[in-house]
């Protein structure tokens, strides 16, 4: 493996076997309300996938935090909260939006008050295309 790499692969069962709290689990009702038409995403894949996920965003974000922290005193700032912004990318109807949701829903659990976190999605923001070319920025 190389040293520099900051991207790893995980088979599913290596991945499940990562240490975390369980307290974030969804319930079954829970999953039932925010799962999208069509998506196939059960309690096991919760457990087995996104808690470990959101356990790495979390840290991610902690280890975020204390960069910013450190610049700022050393650039002689006043600390600024700054957002930790997730982003979701991927074809059309492959559960963006569930696993957004699913991921909001658990950050919330994780963070328990002490950050806000809010879903923006861009569900039904682009403009067709005939309506880009009727106002000239098709090519923006």
């Amino acid at each position: 493996m190389n040293d520099y790499n900051h991207y790893f692969h995980f088979p599913r069962e290596e991945w499940r076997k990562l240490e975390v709290s369980k307290d974030q689990i969804l319930t079954a009702e829970e999953l039932e309300e925010i799962r999208g038409l069509n998506d196939r995403i059960s309690l096991q894949d919760i457990s087995e996938i996104y808690l470990p996920l959101i356990k790495l965003i979390a840290i991610q974000y902690h280890e975020a935090i204390f960069i910013h922290g450190e610049k700022m005193e050393y650039l002689k700032k006043k600390e600024s909260r700054a957002p930790f912004i997730i982003a979701l990318a991927g074809s059309v109807a492959v559960g963006k939006s569930t696993t957004a949701r699913v991921f909001k829903l658990m950050l919330d659990r994780w963070f328990s008050k002490t950050r806000q976190v809010e879903l923006v999605t861009t569900d039904g923001f682009l403009y067709p295309n005939k309506v880009l070319e009727e106002r000239g920025i098709m090519d923006k």
